[in-house]
């Protein structure tokens, strides 16, 4: 295993929790923005949701621990190195300055809508879930015996969603 300078095993089974969280998180949101309309009312808050958490786990598996950012736990902390083969998606390096730029600043990006395309972000995640499992040893993988990997015969590569701009749009229903 491969673990940062001061990151103590049990550290790194509490924050398990954690990772198993915001990979529940992740499959929810991009659910939930499946569902939606680009009408509805929750149509931003769901995509900045789903964004949000396919935004953690990229930075978690697609990281090298860093001295620089000595609390944040990546992938590579529970794997050996030779074992962790993540083949990162080219969607991945793709969507990280527009979803970075999005999420965290008020860029004049956000005057132009952006297609998002959701599927290929789905699988390239659930590749990577289904990867990180699959490396896992003991005790490590015993953390995520909770963790759940998904078929990605699901996943529809050509499901693009529109982004809505800085909009605000309020329906009043009487």
């Amino acid at each position: 295993m491969s673990q940062q300078a001061g990151v103590a095993r049990n550290e790194l089974q509490q924050m398990a929790e954690h990772v198993l969280y915001e990979i529940n998180m992740f499959r929810k949101c991009f659910e939930r923005w499946r569902a939606l309309k680009e009408d509805d009312l929750d149509w931003n808050s769901a995509l900045e949701n789903a964004l949000l958490h396919f935004r953690v786990l990229r930075e978690f598996f697609c990281s090298a621990p860093n001295p620089n950012h000595g609390d944040d736990v990546v992938a590579a902390d529970y794997l050996n190195q030779v074992r962790w083969k993540a083949g990162q998606a080219p969607i991945l390096a793709e969507t990280k300055q527009e979803i970075d730029k999005r999420l965290a600043h008020l860029t004049r990006r956000r005057l132009q809508a952006i297609r998002w395309k959701r599927g290929e972000m789905e699988e390239a995640m659930e590749t990577l879930i289904n990867s990180f499992k699959e490396s896992l040893r003991l005790p490590e993988s015993s953390w995520f015996a909770k963790l759940e990997t998904k078929s990605l015969t699901s996943f529809i590569v050509g499901d693009i969603s529109n982004s809505t701009e800085s909009v605000t749009t309020i329906k009043i229903v009487i």
